[in-house]
């Protein structure tokens, strides 16, 4: 019986690092510029470039699909002139909590079986209360999942808006962007000490 738990569990451990590991977004890999970004998704039906501002892409959905979802918005983030991160916010037709389950289960399919998922409430709300929806509206619930692999992670939430956001993110670009944040923040905080 004991062997038996052991290897389950590695087996279980070791999916996530055996699972093929995203290497972009809808047809964009990370490291992508802005302007080959820009080229890919103007192929695509049923969004519009919306703002281009500090690297950051925006699309907003006329009518798109991902993954057969309708599209509400769209985002690419670019630093240094390599896209890092994708996030893309679906509109269910119908239930929110449907539409998540849905897409864990297509990442689940396609990845590997995530254990870190998230379906927290908060006083005076609480799962099964037929007020689910309220309380994340409301901001009383947390309601999201996520796979890591070696260099790239993928996070899903449902929002106070009651969308469905996928998250994509290329974890070393991310951390050299955040680094510059920090370096960029502290270099003017030095300069309003003088």
């Amino acid at each position: 019986m004991k062997l038996f738990i052991c290897i389950s569990l590695f087996l279980g451990m070791s999916l996530s690092v055996w699972a093929e590991e995203p290497t972009g977004f809808w047809g964009v890999k990370f490291g992508t510029t802005p302007e080959e970004v820009k080229e890919i998704m103007a192929e695509k039906e049923g969004i519009k470039l919306l703002s281009d501002s500090s690297g950051i892409l925006t699309y907003t959905g006329v009518g798109g699909y991902w993954s057969n979802e309708r599209i509400d918005w769209l985002s690419f983030r670019c630093h240094n002139n390599n896209m890092i991160s994708a996030m893309i916010s679906l509109k269910p037709i119908a239930d929110p909590l449907y539409l998540f389950d849905e897409i864990i289960n297509k990442l689940n399919t396609k990845y590997y079986r995530t254990k870190k998922i998230k379906r927290s409430y908060r006083s005076p709300f609480f799962a099964g209360d037929g007020h689910e929806l309220l309380a994340i509206s409301e901001g009383y619930a947390t309601i999201s999942a996520r796979w890591k692999f070696k260099n790239t992670e993928i996070s899903v939430h449902v929002s106070k808006e009651l969308t469905v956001v996928v998250y994509y993110e290329d974890s070393s670009g991310v951390q050299q962007w955040i680094n510059q944040i920090e370096k960029t923040s502290y270099k003017d905080a030095e300069m309003n000490d003088l």
